[in-house]
C-alpha cells in the first residue's frame, strides 16, 4: 500500500495512472475523473474531492475518514463493507451504488442521488440525510441508530414489514 499525502490536483488527465490500494491523505482533489485511471481499493483519510468521477469504483471493505466528497459521481461504484466515518457527499450521484454490509457513523448525505442504491446489511449510526431522494431505494436489513432525515422524499417507498 502506498500513500499520497498532501497532495492537490486538479482537471488532471490520468490515463494509465495506476492508483491501486493507494491512501490518499489530506489530498485535494478537484474535477478528475478517475475512470480513465487504475483506481482500486483506495482509503481517504481527510481528504477533499469536488467534481471527481469514480463511477464502476471498486473499494470493498476500505476506509474513508474525515472526507469531504462534492459533486462526484460513484454510479455503479461496489462499496460493500466499507467504513465511512465523519464523511460528507454533498450532491453526489449514488446511482445504483452497493453499500451492502457497509459500517456508515457520523456522515451527513446532503442532496445526493440514490436511485438503486443498495445498503443490505449496512448500519447506520449518528447520520444526517437531508433533500434526498428515497423513491427507489430498499431499506433491506438496513440497521438505523440515531438518523435525522430532514426534508427527503419518501413517496412510493414501501416500508411494509420493516421496523425502525
Amino acid at each position: 500500500d502506498k500513500t499520497l499525502e498532501d497532495c492537490h490536483l486538479s482537471d488532471c488527465t490520468l490515463n494509465t495512472c495506476i492508483f491501486d490500494q493507494v491512501t490518499f491523505k489530506k489530498c485535494l482533489l478537484s474535477s478528475i475523473d478517475f475512470t480513465t485511471a487504475s483506481l482500486r481499493a483506495p482509503d481517504f483519510d481527510s481528504c477533499v474531492l469536488n467534481g471527481c468521477n469514480f463511477s464502476n469504483l471498486e473499494a470493498q471493505g476500505r476506509t474513508w475518514h474525515m472526507s469531504q466528497f462534492a459533486d462526484c459521481d460513484f454510479s455503479q461504484a461496489d462499496l460493500s463493507q466499507i467504513d465511512l466515518q465523519l464523511c460528507i457527499f454533498n450532491k453526489c450521484d449514488l446511482t445504483g451504488v452497493r453499500f451492502d454490509h457497509a459500517n456508515i457513523h457520523r456522515c451527513i448525505f446532503n442532496e445526493c442521488i440514490l436511485d438503486g442504491a443498495q445498503f443490505d446489511g449496512s448500519t447506520w449510526h449518528r447520520m444526517s440525510i437531508m433533500k434526498t431522494d428515497f423513491h427507489k431505494f430498499r431499506f433491506d436489513g438496513v440497521t438505523l441508530r440515531i438518523v435525522g432525515f430532514n426534508d427527503c422524499d419518501f413517496a412510493n417507498l414501501d416500508l411494509s414489514g420493516r421496523s425502525f
